[in-house]
Parts: structure tokens; C-alpha cells; sequence
């Protein structure tokens, strides 16, 4: 299976688990839980590489890397919106 086979494939699923992802790292940030933040991160980052959205995985490695650090991370959160729309422009 290609790489443009598993994105067709896992692409609905993968905007869906992202978007979530988003959600609930920003819900954690706004509670004052930066490590269940990056914990969400984390896992976005394997997703995006898996599927080859590259810019998408290392938005999402610079936010993990910002909110175990205890930096800004919202300017980062924000990137990783729009890497996001760029990889599912339709949704």
C-alpha cells in the first residue's frame, strides 16, 4: 500500500482523531495541564508522520516540545490549525 492509498484510506479518521486531539490539548492547557497537553501532542505527531504530513508532525513536535517546557504554546496550537486545514482543506 502506497502512501496516497493509506491517506485515502485513514484520511476522514485521521482529520477526525486530530481535531479532537486539538480540542482536548487545549481543554488540558486551559485547566493548567501542560503534560496531558503533550501527551495529545505526542500522539498527533506519530499520526501526522505515519500518514507523511510532515509540517503537520512538526508543528505538533514544536507545541509538545513549548508545553513540556512550560513555554507559549498557544501560537503553536495555532500553527497546528493550520497545517490542519492545509492537509484537509474541505472539512
Amino acid at each position: 500500500m502506497t502512501i496516497v492509498d493509506l491517506r485515502r484510506k485513514f484520511l476522514p479518521k485521521f482529520v477526525k482523531s486530530a481535531r479532537g486531539r486539538l480540542s482536548r490539548g487545549r481543554e488540558h492547557l486551559a485547566q493548567g495541564r501542560p503534560a496531558a497537553l503533550a501527551r495529545e501532542l505526542h500522539a498527533l505527531i506519530g499520526e501526522a508522520a505515519i500518514l507523511g504530513f510532515h509540517p503537520l508532525s512538526d508543528a505538533a513536535r514544536k507545541a509538545e516540545d513549548a508545553a513540556r517546557a512550560g513555554r507559549d504554546v498557544l501560537p503553536l496550537l495555532d500553527e497546528i490549525d493550520r497545517q490542519l486545514a492545509k492537509v484537509a482543506p474541505s472539512e
